[in-house]
């Protein structure tokens, strides 16, 4: 049991490969959950990243799958990943409820704080984060994290 926390805190796996890392990730939620969750991420994608970035995708991307299975009530999910312009882009989407920004709103007021740490995250690695949801229209958590070796990314 301890094994298995600690390595759902840090996969071993991330020192060298998110990919096998979210592939793990995303079968573990499929399990739990049902949700039908699919990943797309180019084979060239840790190329581009250093073990900071690798494990602040992997901690946002699991954070918005948990929230999927949470919250959204949705069937299904997609993960994808792409390298583009110096960045490695990422977006996880869902066809759940959705929600407004009130609803958002008076979550923070109440003490959730999910968006803010996964935004920062990506902000300690020079990158950003995105999000898009409407009630009956899904939510999407994007961003990017710039591609190692690539720190003018950090400007645009």
């Amino acid at each position: 049991m301890l094994r298995r926390i600690r390595v759902n805190l840090a996969p071993t796996q991330l020192e060298s490969n998110l990919r096998y890392a979210l592939e793990g990730l995303t079968g573990h939620v499929r399990q739990r959950s049902g949700l039908a969750v699919s990943l797309s991420a180019p084979p060239d994608l840790d190329d581009a990243l250093t073990p900071q970035t690798r494990h602040a995708l992997y901690r946002v991307i699991q954070q918005a799958l948990d929230n999927t299975v949470a919250h959204a009530e949705a069937s299904a999910a997609t993960v994808t990943l792409a390298r583009e312009d110096g960045r490695i882009l990422f977006a996880v989407r869902d066809d759940g409820r959705g929600s407004s920004a009130e609803t958002r709103q008076a979550a923070q007021q109440a003490g959730s704080f999910g968006l803010k740490s996964m935004a920062t995250r990506l902000e300690m690695s020079g990158g950003a984060l995105e999000f898009d949801s409407a009630p009956g229209a899904g939510t999407t958590v994007a961003g990017w994290v710039p591609a190692a070796g690539d720190r003018l990314s950090n400007v645009l």
